[in-house]
């Protein structure tokens, strides 16, 4: 049988049958899905039956609708000519899109729904309209063209569909090479050997009350248990916001010291950071955040050897292309399967080396979206209600409303901790595990109208800044004695009370790795205490460097607080101890207020001694994209 185009007899064979082009086609697709989510699992991209399942379904989508047209032009061409290069264009679009994005659109990518239905839904409207235009323009100026040439009129159909192919096939050939890959430095090959590695870990926003470690109802944490970790009670945060508190962890120094506590603020290159000190001992550092107020965007990132500079724009499998720009223009790490691809990836590199790891997952801060499959574990009956996850925009919400957005924040805190324990499970497998310092902790709290108010960085309380402190000792450390409150059936999984704060980390990282602690460290080791060699000694704790001004002073039970509120100084005192969720203000009883005076003196006093030692400041003006993207995270009015 012939086949012919514009009434000529066509060369092309009569063997591509409507149901044997399908067939290849369905086929084609599927060996190549497979392929592609091989990649995907090698490169740390699937984490989820789920997702494995969707990965293998959307790339056979797209690649079947590449190679149908080819393999279908036969049968189309004794059709209509404009058909097979229409549907070769869609096919074009919508596979390209499948391939370049599948991953992200089964977290959370902003350019398309967590929901993997309407994902799919989205990506095939986008890809069929734009098919059909972009066919109907190619084929208007190959037609044009052809005729200039002198060509037979069948050809422009079969010259656009090859065409099609060989751009098609082209799409294939980034997955080919690892999307992660970061240059890891040499070996330096340097005499000396660090006893402990160490993988600290930042949970941003996250809540000490909303673990299971320290009495949470629901199993948040629960996936931390296995590995056997230590939970230290009358841990604080430095401050109510990310920037000075993540530089307390880093440098060890308090706010007024390290000033780096204003929205201006970078970190002084004078601040000597726990990645720089351990890159001169021999480690190779990692840093990776997901959150810009931690990043070299400011620079937290000092000392750094494999690092994320901008999380606003990480590197991507088509960096330098218009997809990859596309992708770096738009995606936020704010998923902590995203940010693991390169932490995770980074770790596997150098497990046999002396490494430290710095990683700050940015889930549980606002907005609250959590992955679909963790939502589903938490909430299996699931909510039919208004959902609201991001409190800012909604001041008004239901006890319903509130609820539900507090069960978002606990899946965000979920799908953080669960990324944490892929990253063990890369050092448990290496068996190295035994030779790291885990720590895991939080830069503040956050609000769900405890004291009328939502999100972080405007008060002072004890949501906010009452942090968790979970650490994994190295060796037989971690079983230790020195329980008091256990939370699990093994012995390493027990309640301690350090009586610390974000500055005692970098001392007692130092500690462990057996590195002299400097002197000008303002902060202490925690060692003793949780190897139960010492028993905790209770300090004064200034928080300073507050968004919005302010500070507040804890000396035993009593915690004084001072800020300004429209013009006027307002004063509160409370008791820990016998008023734990502050709801009491004292600072009106006479009988305290000789105390209010002798507190006040005493942290009058402790903050000039802070900014008697503080480093020059490090303070440039806000670029506007900056400043953008400050204000979307809550912090810019």
């Amino acid at each position: 049988m012939s086949v012919t185009c514009s009434g000529e007899r066509s060369d092309l064979n009569e063997r591509a049958h409507p149901g044997a082009a399908v067939a290849v086609t369905v086929l084609g697709g599927l060996l190549v899905g497979a392929g592609e989510t091989g990649w995907a699992i090698v490169l740390g991209r699937v984490h989820l039956p789920l997702e494995m399942a969707a990965s293998v379904f959307l790339v056979a989508v797209g690649t079947g609708l590449l190679w149908f047209p080819w393999m279908a032009i036969p049968w189309l061409h004794q059709r209509r000519d404009w058909l097979a290069p229409s549907l070769a264009s869609a096919g074009l679009i919508t596979g390209s899109l499948f391939l370049h994005l599948h991953a992200d659109s089964l977290t959370k990518s902003p350019w398309l729904s967590s929901a993997h239905g309407v994902a799919l839904v989205k990506a095939l409207l986008v890809g069929s309209v734009g098919g059909l235009v972009v066919a109907w323009l190619g084929r208007r100026i190959t037609v044009r063209w052809v005729q200039t040439q002198g060509l037979p009129p069948r050809r422009p159909a079969e010259i656009v569909s090859w065409l099609v192919l060989v751009v098609s096939a082209a799409t294939f050939l980034p997955a080919l090479r690892d999307p992660w890959a970061l240059p890891i430095p040499d070996d330096p090959g340097l005499a000396s050997d660090l006893p402990v590695n160490t993988l600290l870990i930042t949970v941003d926003t996250l809540r000490r009350d909303h673990l299971q470690q320290y009495g949470h109802e629901r199993s948040i944490g629960a996936c931390l248990e296995p590995y056997g970790f230590v939970a230290g009670d009358g841990f604080s945060a430095m401050a109510n916001w990310t920037r000075p508190t993540t530089a307390s962890i880093l440098t060890g120094l308090h706010p007024l010291s390290h000033t780096t506590a204003a929205l201006e603020s970078r970190l002084p290159a004078a601040a000597r950071t726990v990645t720089e000190i351990m890159a001169d001992q021999g480690a190779v550092t990692g840093y990776f955040t997901a959150n810009m107020n931690a990043s070299g965007v400011f620079a937290m990132d000092q000392g750094a050897q494999v690092r994320l500079p901008d999380p606003r724009s990480p590197p991507h499998r088509l960096e330098g292309t218009g997809w990859g720009r596309g992708w770096q223009a738009h995606v936020r790490l704010n998923d902590a399967a995203q940010l693991n691809a390169y932490a995770s990836g980074f770790l596997r590199k150098v497990v046999d080396r002396r490494f430290f790891l710095y990683v700050h997952f940015n889930d549980p801060h606002a907005p609250y979206r959590p992955p679909s499959p963790v939502m589903d574990r938490l909430n299996p009956e699931g909510y039919s209600g208004r959902v609201v996850d991001d409190p800012e925009n909604n001041p008004k919400v239901s006890a319903e409303e509130k609820a539900y957005m507090e069960l978002r924040y606990d899946g965000e805190i979920e799908h953080s901790l669960k990324a944490v324990a892929e990253l063990l499970e890369i050092l448990q497998d290496a068996g190295r595990l035994e030779q790291t310092l885990v720590l895991i902790t939080a830069d503040h709290g956050e609000e769900f109208l405890d004291h009328g108010q939502w999100t972080h960085g405007r008060t002072m309380f004890e949501e906010i800044l009452s942090v968790p402190l979970l650490i994994r000792l190295p060796g037989a450390l971690s079983r230790g004695p020195g329980t008091s409150d256990s939370f699990g059936d093994e012995g390493a999984n027990r309640r301690v009370n350090v009586q610390g704060s974000q500055m005692d980390l970098l001392p007692t990282i130092l500690d462990y790795s057996d590195v002299e602690i400097p002197s000008y460290l303002q902060g202490r080791s925690l060692r003793g205490v949780l190897e139960g060699s010492s028993t905790p000694t209770a300090r004064p704790h200034l928080t300073d460097g507050n968004l919005g001004g302010g500070w507040s002073y804890q000396r035993g039970d009593y915690k004084l607080s001072r800020r300004e509120v429209r013009g006027k100084t307002r004063t509160t005192l409370f008791h820990l101890g016998d008023d734990p969720g502050e709801t009491v203000n004292l600072a009106r009883e006479s009988s305290l207020q000789s105390l209010i005076e002798e507190m006040s003196a005493e942290a009058e006093g402790y903050r000039e001694r802070l900014r008697g030692v503080a480093l020059q400041k490090n303070e440039s003006p806000l670029s506007e994209d900056v400043e953008a993207e400050l204000r979307a995270m809550g912090y810019v009015d």
